[in-house]
């Protein structure tokens, strides 16, 4: 009997410590609010189990998380440092704090405007969904008088500079802007290697280059480095056959016209096709036939009212990176001055854009 009264007892307890467990696992299950945690979590964070919008947009640390995002996400919700360092600070002063750009938003906590479409991280609805590259400067080494970055070229160079147009903001968004530098004439200081790493392009002005140097020029191209030649009269004959052209470069006339051609004569400044231009001072001149084979002809010099053999502005190089022009006067003519508005700008500006995509 005693066996059996034994075992009675032994199996009321187990009963009891069971009924026990179970009411313990209802009351650690229950969810009086149905907002997805539970009664005894809420308590323990001191939350309200009976308000669904309680904890809310609540954030103890100030992250930008909300706590209960937080703890959904296995993190402190005390510490501003857990899960992203320094969580609490906003260095970009978009109203966006570090924890909640990186953790949450995928956006650049150092940039006000990540995706650069002119709309800040805070006031975008799809904050990356643009393609910034702004952050890049593009390195220009330009070579002799009348080349792009020199003082001639004045008013082109102000063009280049001005956050307008060559900017986050700019009408070309992918640089910030340009640095230049004065090479040497003899060019004798640099490898093209050097160069390449040195220079993302290289711009050649009023003067003929040695065979010498146009090779070099031409091996810089070869790496990946952008060129734009600008020819005058009799000049640039030695780097026309360095990029595999003929003949000589004589005197030419002062105007061209853009064709239909849309990879320059159409981007992100307007469009240029069927406009003329002018050039100033003198010019150069070289036949389409004497161009390098392959060449992309956007630009015929000549007459603006009639078809013409001679090549004004042309496109070359093993990668389509290498851009000679007839005349460097092309950039400082009257009409290029102040805002990017005439016909002319916006050729320039385009050819220019071309350049940085090769760049980039």
């Amino acid at each position: 009997m005693k066996l059996y009264a034994t075992e009675l007892n032994l199996s009321m307890m187990s009963v009891t410590l069971i009924t026990a467990l179970s009411f313990s696992s209802i009351a650690m299950a229950a969810d009086s609010d149905g907002d997805g945690v539970g009664d005894s979590i809420e308590r323990m964070y001191g939350w309200n189990p009976y308000d669904e919008n309680s904890p809310g947009e609540a954030d103890y640390d100030g992250d930008g998380l909300t706590d209960l995002t937080e703890f959904k996400a296995f993190t402190n919700i005390y510490d501003a440092n857990k899960p992203v360092l320094n969580g609490a600070s906003d260095n970009d002063h978009d109203n966006l704090s570090k924890g909640l750009e990186v953790f949450l938003m995928g956006t650049n906590p150092e940039k006000e405007d990540t995706d650069c479409d002119g709309i800040n991280d805070d006031l975008d609805s799809n904050p990356v969904d643009e393609v910034c590259v702004a952050d890049v400067t593009i390195r220009v080494g330009y070579w002799a008088s009348y080349s792009i970055g020199s003082t001639q070229q004045v008013r082109y160079n102000d063009q280049l500079d001005d956050q307008a147009n060559y900017g986050i903001l700019g009408t070309n968004n992918k640089v910030v802007g340009f640095d230049f530098t004065n090479l040497p004439i003899n060019l004798n200081t640099y490898t093209a290697a050097q160069l390449k790493e040195n220079f993302d392009i290289i711009s050649t002005g009023y003067q003929e280059m040695t065979t010498a140097q146009a090779t070099l020029i031409k091996a810089y191209n070869d790496l990946g480095g952008v060129v734009i030649v600008a020819f005058d009269s009799s000049k640039g004959t030695a780097i026309n056959k360095a990029f595999g052209g003929t003949g000589s470069v004589s005197s030419g006339s002062v105007s061209a016209r853009t064709n239909a051609e849309p990879t320059i004569n159409t981007g992100v400044f307007g469009d240029a096709r069927s406009s003329a231009l002018s050039g100033a001072g003198t010019f150069g001149r070289l036949s389409i036939a004497n161009t390098p084979n392959g060449s992309l002809i956007v630009v015929t010099e000549g007459s603006t009212t009639s078809t013409t053999s001679k090549a004004g502005v042309w496109i070359t190089g093993n990668n389509r990176d290498a851009i000679f022009i007839w005349d460097e006067g092309l950039f400082r003519h009257s009409s290029v001055t102040g805002n990017i508005d005439t016909k002319q700008e916006i050729f320039l500006h385009n050819l220019m854009s071309y350049a940085i995509d090769k760049v980039l």
